[in-house]
């Protein structure tokens, strides 16, 4: 593993083939969510502030990854500066448009519009970020998908890999 900082908030990861292989894992399958692909970013944070001395959690850390010439793959991770959630955050994972334009209908009807931090389609479904203020709101969040409780590396992982809803980027009349 080569670690280089590049900027103040920037760190640039260099992990070979065999390195990854040792993790049971390729440069598509590092933004899986499973446990070996979070064990080894676990490992990837701890080197990174052993050789350079950054702290990089609890913030918000953007994480780019791109595909290397000897099979293994580099890694930008730099911190953001936007909020970190301390203890994780609820998740509500729903899978279909209707029911995400239901779900953004009755939120808006009960004024809990606000317990929403961010949402994300990824795949097949969308992601919604909700706040440890909905704890009230649970109940109207299991009538519409699945809720889960995610950790700092799953918030980082849906940041990545999906694409941000228009509702929480200024415009609110698209999703």
């Amino acid at each position: 593993m080569n670690i280089e900082v590049v900027t103040e908030r920037s760190v640039l990861v260099e992990l070979s083939e065999a390195e990854l292989s040792a993790w049971e894992l390729s440069y598509e399958t590092t933004n899986d969510q499973n446990e070996q692909a979070k064990a080894a970013f676990r490992t990837i944070l701890c080197e990174i502030h052993r050789q350079t001395g950054r702290a990089l959690l609890p913030q918000a850390l953007e994480i780019d990854l791109l595909p290397s010439r000897g099979g293994g793959c580099l890694m930008i991770v730099s911190a953001t500066g936007e909020r970190q959630f301390q203890h994780g955050a609820l998740v509500c994972t729903i899978t279909s448009t209707d029911a995400l334009l239901d779900f953004f209908a009755t939120m808006q009807r009960f004024n809990k519009i606000a317990a929403l931090i961010d949402g994300y389609k990824r795949r097949d479904a969308y992601d919604l970020i909700v706040g440890e203020s909905a704890q009230e709101t649970l109940l109207l969040l299991r009538e519409f998908g699945t809720v889960w409780r995610a950790d700092d590396v799953e918030i980082a992982r849906i940041k990545e890999t999906g694409e941000r809803l228009k509702i929480f980027c200024g415009s609110s009349t698209q999703i």
